[in-house]
Formats: C-alpha cells, sequence, structure tokens
C-alpha cells in the first residue's frame, strides 16, 4: 500500500498554569453572555487553531483503490484552555472507538493517532473483503470527511458542532452531524436533564411534535405516523442537540424517526 504523507497543523504542548485557565474561562463566559442574542449558532470568539489532515491511502501500488480522508478539527489556541481541548476529545462520539489508546495523547496527537488508525483499518478491511469476494472494487474505495468546529451557546457553553460523512462502499454515503454543549467551567458534557427541569422537558416534547407536524403539513401525531415519522416510537427529545440564547435545536440521524430517504431531520424550537 502506498501512504500519502499526513498534511497535518500542530500546536505548542499545552500547560496548565491555573491564573491562565482562570482567566480563559472568565474571557468565555464574559464574551459569550455580552453577545448579541441573535439565535443563531455563531463561531467562539475566542483564538482556535486547527489539526487539518488530508491524505490518500491506496491500497496497493497499483493504485487499485483508495480511501480519501480529511479531518478539520478546531481546537482553542491559548495553551491555558488545555483542559477544554480535552473534554472536547473525550466527549467525541466518533473518536469513541479509540479512546483507550489516545487517552494519554494530547488533543492535537489524539486526533492525528485517530486519523492513522482508521487509515490503518482501511487497509486491514479492504484487503479482506478483496479476499474474500469477486468483483469487489466498488466496495474498495472509501471516503471520510470530518470538521469539528467550536461554537458559542447559551450562557457561555462551549458547543462542538461536527459534519461527519462516511462511505465504505455500498450505495451511498452515510452523513451525519453531532453536537455536544460543555460547560466551561466544570467542563461538564451536559444533557438535557442538566438544562431542563422534567415539567420543561415535557413541554418541550410536545413543542417538538407541534414543530415537527409542521414541518410534514400534517395534523397531529398519527398524521405523522400515516407518513412513515416515528412510527415505532413515542415523541422523544433526542440526546443530539445545540442550544443557544434564543432556540434548541434536535438532530436526529436519518433513519431514526422516519424512513432514511427522508435523510437528517433537524427540529428548532425557540425558548
Amino acid at each position: 500500500m502506498a501512504f500519502m504523507p499526513f498534511s497535518a497543523t500542530f500546536a505548542i504542548d499545552m500547560n496548565t498554569n491555573t491564573l491562565r485557565i482562570l482567566v480563559a474561562v472568565a474571557a468565555i463566559c464574559t464574551t459569550l453572555a455580552c453577545s448579541q442574542k441573535t439565535g443563531k449558532l455563531l463561531p467562539t470568539d475566542l483564538p482556535t487553531d486547527s489539526v487539518s489532515i488530508d491524505t490518500l491511502v491506496y491500497l496497493d501500488a497499483n493504485r487499485t483503490a483508495k480511501l480519501t480522508f480529511h479531518i478539520g478539527y478546531q481546537l482553542f489556541a491559548d495553551s491555558a484552555m488545555a483542559a477544554a481541548n480535552s473534554a472536547v476529545i473525550a466527549s467525541d462520539s466518533t473518536l469513541l472507538d479509540y479512546q483507550d489508546s489516545l487517552s494519554l495523547l494530547s488533543p492535537r496527537q489524539a486526533v492525528a493517532t485517530f486519523a492513522k488508525k482508521y487509515c490503518d483499518d482501511y487497509r486491514q478491511y479492504a484487503n479482506l473483503i478483496r479476499a474474500q469476494e469477486r468483483d469487489s472494487l466498488s466496495r474498495l474505495n472509501w471516503d471520510f470527511s470530518l470538521d469539528s468546529k467550536l461554537m458559542r451557546g447559551r450562557d457561555g457553553n462551549i458547543v462542538v458542532l461536527q459534519q461527519l460523512r462516511v462511505f465504505e462502499g455500498g450505495l451511498s454515503a452515510a452523513e451525519y452531524t453531532f453536537a455536544r454543549n460543555i460547560e466551561p467551567k466544570s467542563l461538564k458534557l451536559l444533557s438535557l436533564n442538566d438544562l431542563f427541569a422534567a415539567d420543561d422537558r415535557k413541554d418541550l416534547t410536545a413543542d417538538f411534535v407541534r414543530q415537527l407536524t409542521g414541518m410534514y403539513d400534517c395534523d397531529g401525531l398519527d398524521q405523522l405516523r400515516q407518513k412513515g415519522i416515528l412510527v415505532d416510537t413515542e415523541p422523544y427529545l433526542s440526546g443530539n442537540f445545540y442550544i443557544t440564547d434564543r432556540n434548541i435545536t434536535f438532530i436526529y440521524a436519518p433513519g431514526e424517526i422516519a424512513p432514511a430517504a427522508e435523510g437528517e431531520i433537524q427540529v428548532t424550537i425557540e425558548l
């Protein structure tokens, strides 16, 4: 296999000076709290840099098939934000299968290590497919793309917004949006239970149904189900969400609450 070199950007290793961490956390809270309330999810005001990796991995010297690999992973640039960067990595479901091997690495090293491991896995699985299946060429060309951005959410929370596209043979690529909300002081990954009381979550669920019926021009839950929406489940609020100063957006993967042909569904509710 011909392995093309990574093109990557790495920052200097981060320290954990306590005073600088406190200053950085205060900067997050002050900057975001004073931002104009637009209801839109906007990029963080804090300095950032990125781990950017773009490479082609050929299956053999004849370039029979290849993996096209891309990562653009945004992290905080200030070394005082080392703990926040670690929290971003530790909460990343895309990297979850690799957490054991990444836990002792810096965030930038962790992203690069994930990239190399994914490329190595491509070589292993693609060679296995080629050995076991005839006429398997269409299944040997893969594509992986992940863009991860740091945004500013409600009450100064950090929102990690990711766009993932994966094609591992087959008819079409799988595309997903992932969102995570991190409290900047405790660095806790926030759930709906952290943000809303039980009665408020119940009201949000009712708002979710009303919004969804409007999106599909339906009159109530029964008509939604006639169109294949929420057929096998009661309405629920996705744990994949982001929240701004004015609204909350719930993200549902293709096939999660509707036929996969509907694609990803995002439902935004004003607060």
